[in-house]
């Protein structure tokens, strides 16, 4: 894990990749590690970055919000995911319907 965050570094460094999905990945990194205030740093520069659909980044955020208990504003990013066909998201929402 710790070697996919030198590479995403340096993508943000060189310019070498779509920074909406380089942000993304970085706040998974933290969001993997517990890091949340650095997660959530990512998702915002993620979601500020982009420039066309980014893929997962509505579905990850979603999860995020939940694993913090942010039930409601994860339900408006999950629910941005499914209008965007994202297969994980729908499966998700439909998970939580029937729970």
């Amino acid at each position: 894990m710790e070697e996919g965050k030198v590479w995403l570094n340096k993508a943000i460094e060189t310019k070498n990749s779509d920074m909406a999905y380089t942000y993304r990945n970085l706040a998974l990194y933290h969001q993997a590690k517990g890091e949340f205030d650095l997660a959530e740093n990512f998702f915002k520069k993620a979601f500020d970055s982009v420039n066309y659909p980014v893929d997962l980044l509505e579905y990850h955020y979603a999860d995020f919000l939940f694993q913090k208990e942010e039930t409601n504003e994860g339900l408006k990013y999950l629910e941005m995911a499914v209008k965007k066909g994202e297969p994980e998201a729908i499966k998700k929402l439909n998970e939580i319907k029937e729970n």
